[in-house]
């Protein structure tokens, strides 16, 4: 349930978040949104994870404050480069 997620995400502050954009009562592109707008969670990477591979879902993630975007079908290996790296950029950072 994407709209009690965010209320938990906003209430405990995760590392890293991952979204699918076509997701039950809420797309992940307004999830995305929401955490922005929120001072908790602007700075929270957030990576898509989606069967969505257009140009344009990537340059609407990218817009909506996402870190990074991956197309399905990905393989095991891109999937936890692509966390290890978002996860290694938020140390930096902090």
């Amino acid at each position: 349930d994407p709209k009690t997620a965010l209320v938990d995400t906003i209430r405990e502050t995760p590392d890293l978040v991952i979204l699918d954009v076509n997701m039950p009562g809420m797309t992940g592109w307004e999830f995305c949104a929401i955490m922005r707008r929120q001072s908790v969670t602007r700075e929270v990477p957030v990576l898509f994870l989606t069967g969505r591979s257009e140009v344009k879902d990537r340059i609407t993630a990218m817009q909506l404050g996402g870190s990074d975007f991956l197309a399905k079908p990905f393989g095991a290996q891109e999937l936890r480069a692509k966390v290890r790296s978002l996860l290694q950029d938020t140390d930096a950072e902090g």
